[in-house]
């Protein structure tokens, strides 16, 4: 689903909107945008958004009219205003509550009223009531949300633009069906509105590079702190916007300031950290032992994933496991409506057997588990004990989006203690909560993939931060001179081995597991400060601890902005979600009462919207709904009789009410109703039936009988083609590529066309991944010689009596290094093993010169 406006007439408006909704009432009426402006001041890892979106109701009578748009979880509302035909109405962040009555006393007196939910974290669903003939609505929301580091020295900043389906499809009010899924008709809003976009940047280095991969964003950088960047396209764009920033020096601890602009002594804080136990060394010499590692690689092979999905999934696996240490322990789970684990219930330790055996694996993979479920699969992988000695790693790649998040949040979040989780989401419809959260609550990090970013340097990156070592922790900070009032994480507050009680847990506990562990990931502290009527404070001081008990201090030097509201609203969004962060998943009722309370302190006092606290104006509210409340936001689509679509709604709706999933006349009509949708341009309910058609009957494929059997395996191939195909063009469109193709392949296949292999793309690195040996060598053979351009004579025996496997394992360090330097981030880690491997057998000298023979081996070809 993406950006968009229905209404309903309110002649028409009884029963309330979202039973309207619901019914599919014929008086629904699209409400076309007439423009979308996105404005960002980006402040290092901080960003400030304005959303403003024109609306026009095209009637000659009144509507009550909603509208619905996707939003990072990072991301915040902290101001809204709305202009209602010259009427200018701004709100202001109460408790829910109160917020609520106020709505309630506007709607029931005839008084304009706005109604803003949160159905998911990522997603926004807005209700405009009153809105006159032929007027304009000009709606403006203003959020605080973070940029990601992605690990090669830039931040992403990434603006969804789509709303994927849930797997399993949340219900609705009236109990929820694939029925229910067309009777609400979840198709793309309209989509013919303008979009533009400008942002601003600010670090605290120089900014080398403004870019997008998915997007022509126009960018201006002249080599100070300072950039910008515009984008301004015809109609809105129907892929995630993604701009990466690359400063100088981005790794470099850094700590902002910024004076409450009204009133004197107060500020709020922002540390960007790095901490990492490497360069602490120094600070507390007296080293621990580190942990082995057993690394579980859970893949998403549910049906969306087929098709290109699964094969660069299948390709990132290969590496991954050529770039393990050779000392760990290791499993592949693959899940979908089931699961699938390689080795059992025990991680096998890695030796050249068992990567052989998971190599060829990752060869045979298919994305042919069925649906998206994920909570089993965990529950298994956390029942299976921790081997002793080892630290655990999860590393979990999915494209698609649960029902049950918080379900899935709640287990990961008992076990953390346990396992790390590091999670890659792929696409553009993946969910950012689902991917972001994972990481959180297992303290991992999270990485996106869409358009044509590489997944395989994402995946590498994840098991570098697996692999680093965390016997060091900061435990506590302080900014020297002023007083801390609040502060996030709530872990960090134990100032002087004092024990601090934060909602009834602990903040403190042994040496060694207080605070957060410095393992090189970006950590970011939240502070609001007091007694500071003079000068800012120009110091933050940072306290470490090992788990050997030695402890050290870093000073910090601060940069001051500006007085403002835009790091306060950023600080205020971390602190609450610090807050409820802590709570278990099923509080007591005591502390869920503390933890409302200190969430509805901080949104009033900082005017930051969640889901416990609300904004609001004498004449409309913005509410966010109560647990348990989300449901899945749908465009109301108007298929009546006479739409091209409307026989085949109709036989799919008789079909799934007779048939079973995997009868072949279910599956039939599945597929020529998603086509129909396809061609009439709306392809996100295309995808979703295909999709949802495809991943049920997968489910039980097992128990179709022997007449039908042949044809649904036929017609769900056709199915499975038509998806991979939208879904390609999906992301061609988003990377900014045209495929030219004939019309009746752009709107899906017929059942009787057979499908046509596409011939791959040259990929030089992959034929040397799967030739990597287990102990960091390649063997000589004729498919290497071919691989890096040499004569097989390249592997004889030289001068310097090196071996045939070490002259040929130096030609290929050097090919990497010569001729794919640019995907030196994919490679690294087999590099390093092999030459570990070579100066095992060589020694330092007779390396250096084995591998410059090797370089101009590799030059000459």
């Amino acid at each position: 689903m993406e950006f968009g406006l229905v209404g309903v007439k309110v002649s028409s408006a009884s029963g309330g909107l979202a039973e309207d909704f619901a019914l599919l009432s014929p008086d629904l009426v699209e409400s076309p945008l007439r423009s979308v402006d996105l404005q960002l001041r980006v402040v290092d890892v901080a960003a400030h958004a304005t959303l403003t979106q024109v609306f026009v109701n095209p009637l000659d009578e009144a509507l009550e009219v909603t509208y619905a748009f996707p939003m990072l979880p990072s991301a915040t509302v902290c101001a809204f205003s709305a202009d209602f035909s010259g009427v200018s109405i701004r709100g202001h962040v109460l408790e829910k509550d109160d917020a609520r009555i106020s709505y309630d006393s506007a709607t029931a007196t005839g008084h304009s009223a706005c109604l803003l939910e949160m159905p998911t974290k990522d997603s926004l669903y807005l209700r405009l009531g009153q809105l006159p003939a032929c007027a304009e609505a000009v709606v403006r929301l203003e959020f605080t949300m973070q940029l990601r580091s992605e690990g090669d020295h830039s931040l992403r900043l990434g603006w969804p633009t789509v709303i994927g389906a849930r797997y399993p499809l949340s219900p609705s009010p009236h109990g929820g069906s694939m029925k229910e899924s067309l009777d609400s008709g979840c198709v793309v809003g309209p989509g013919g509105a303008a979009f533009s976009l400008s942002a601003s940047f600010e670090m605290h280095c120089a900014i080398s590079g403004v870019l997008s991969p998915t997007h022509d964003v126009v960018a201006t950088v002249d080599g100070t702190n300072h950039a910008s960047a515009s984008l301004d396209l015809p109609s809105m764009p129907t892929a995630e916007i993604v701009i990466q920033v690359t400063a100088a020096t981005p790794l470099v601890s850094r700590c902002w300031l910024e004076p409450n602009s009204c009133s004197g002594g107060g500020a709020a804080a922002l540390a960007v950290l790095y901490p990492e136990e490497s360069a602490l060394q120094k600070l507390l010499p007296q080293r621990q032992e580190p942990l082995r590692t057993e690394f579980i690689f859970v893949l998403d092979r549910s049906g969306s994933m087929c098709g290109d999905g699964i094969q660069k999934a299948a390709e990132a696996l290969q590496l991954f496991l050529k770039s393990l240490p050779q000392d760990c322990l290791f499993n592949i789970v693959g899940f979908g409506s089931t699961y699938q684990s390689l080795f059992g219930a025990k991680s096998a330790s890695y030796n050249a057997e068992t990567l052989q055996m998971a190599s060829e694996h990752a060869e045979q993979v298919h994305a042919d588990l069925g649906g998206t479920e994920m909570l089993q699969p965990l529950e298994f992988i956390f029942a299976q004990a921790l081997p002793q000695g080892f630290a655990r790693s999860i590393i979990l790649l999915t494209d698609g989006q649960v029902s049950n998040t918080e379900s899935v949040f709640s287990l990961v979040g008992r076990y953390a203690a346990q396992a790390t989780v590091f999670t890659v989401g792929i696409g553009s419809s993946v969910s950012h909560d689902l991917v972001e959260g994972l990481a959180d609550v297992g303290g991992g990090t999270s990485e996106f993939v869409t358009g044509s970013e590489n997944l395989q340097l994402k995946v590498i990156r994840q098991l570098q931060r697996a692999l680093r070592p965390t016997s060091v922790r900061l435990t506590h900070v302080e900014w020297l001179g002023a007083q801390i009032v609040k502060l996030a994480p709530a872990k960090l507050e134990v100032p002087q081995g004092r024990i601090t009680m934060l909602m009834g847990h602990l903040a403190g506990g042994k040496p060694g597991q207080r605070g957060l562990p410095c393992n090189g990931n970006r950590v970011l502290v939240s502070g609001l400060l007091r007694g500071i009527d003079g000068a800012a404070p120009k110091t933050m001081r940072l306290h470490f601890e090992s788990v050997l008990g030695q402890t050290a201090v870093l000073d910090l030097e601060t940069t001051t902005l500006p007085a403002s509201r835009y790091l306060h609203a950023a600080v205020g969004r971390a602190m609450i979600e610090d807050v409820l962060g802590n709570l278990p998943s099923r509080p007591p009722t005591e502390l869920a009462a503390r933890a409302r309370k200190r969430v509805v302190e901080i949104g009033t006092q900082l005017q930051v919207a969640s889901r416990q606290i609300s904004a609001n104006s004498t004449i409309k509210v913005i509410r966010l709904p109560d647990e348990g409340s989300m449901q899945l936001l749908r465009w109301q689509a108007t298929i009546r009789p006479g739409d091209p679509a409307w026989k085949h709604k109709q036989a799919l709706e008789v079909a799934c009410s007779t048939l079973s999933t995997n009868h072949p006349e279910r599956l039939k009509a599945a597929m020529e109703y998603s086509a129909c949708l396809r061609q009439a341009g709306r392809s996100d309910l295309a995808c979703l039936i295909a999709r949802t058609a495809f991943e049920d009957a997968i489910a039980e494929l097992d128990n179709c009988s022997e007449d039908s059997y042949r044809d649904s395996i036929i017609i769900m191939q056709g199915l499975r083609d038509n998806l991979t195909e939208w879904i390609l063009d999906e992301d061609q469109d988003a990377a900014g590529k045209t495929t030219l193709m004939p019309e009746e392949q752009k709107h899906g296949r017929s059942l009787h066309e057979q499908p046509q292999e596409q011939p791959p793309m040259a990929d030089l690195l992959q034929p040397l991944v799967r030739l990597h040996v287990f102990d960091g060598s390649w063997a000589p053979s004729e498919m290497l010689a071919e691989a890096i351009g040499v004569p097989l004579s390249s592997f004889a025996s030289q001068p310097l009596e090196a071996s045939p496997e070490e002259s040929a394992t130096a030609l290929v360090i050097s090919f990497l290094e010569l001729r794919l330097a640019a995907r030196a981030g994919e490679w690294t880690l087999m590099v390093d093993k092999a030459r570990a491997w070579l100066a095992g057998r060589l020694g330092a000298e007779r390396l250096v010169q084995l591998m410059a023979r090797a370089h101009a081996t590799i030059q000459a070809s």
